[in-house]
């Protein structure tokens, strides 16, 4: 083989495990810092669905490793993320819909009867929390 098969024979063995590793292309991948509370989150992929474990958090450091957003599936007639909560005042998962408002930001909306409740998640290089507004 010439040198430059070589070179592209070895491209296409090397570009799918960079676009894998950039996280499909997916803006969640990555940590997210809840813009009140403690609390870091990692987006990964899993089986083409995002899944949000507890990264840290210093109120309940016993909750890290824990899911806590589940099934997360873009919805391309809505323009945003849906998929599944679980919430720990209440002990169980709900429907939850996410907002990417920015490149770095994204909201996050509940809805637990009558009520609805909206956070934002600002995104962060490393699971360390910086200081938040309590």
């Amino acid at each position: 083989m010439s040198r430059v098969t070589n070179f592209f024979a070895l491209m296409l063995v090397m570009l799918p495990c960079s676009l894998f590793a950039a996280g499909d292309g997916n803006p969640l991948v990555g940590f997210w810092q809840h813009e009140s509370e403690p609390v870091v989150i990692e987006f990964l992929l899993e089986n083409d669905l995002a899944q949000g474990l507890v990264a840290s958090h210093t109120k309940k450091p016993e909750v890290v490793g824990e899911s806590l957003f589940r099934d997360i599936r873009y919805d391309d007639s809505n323009k945003l993320w849906t998929g599944r909560i679980y919430v720990l005042q209440l002990g169980s998962e709900k429907d939850v819909n996410i907002t990417l408002t920015s490149d770095d930001q994204f909201v996050m909306t509940v809805k637990i009867g009558f009520f609805t409740k909206t956070v934002i998640w600002n995104k962060v290089s490393t699971p360390v929390i910086s200081s938040v507004n309590s």
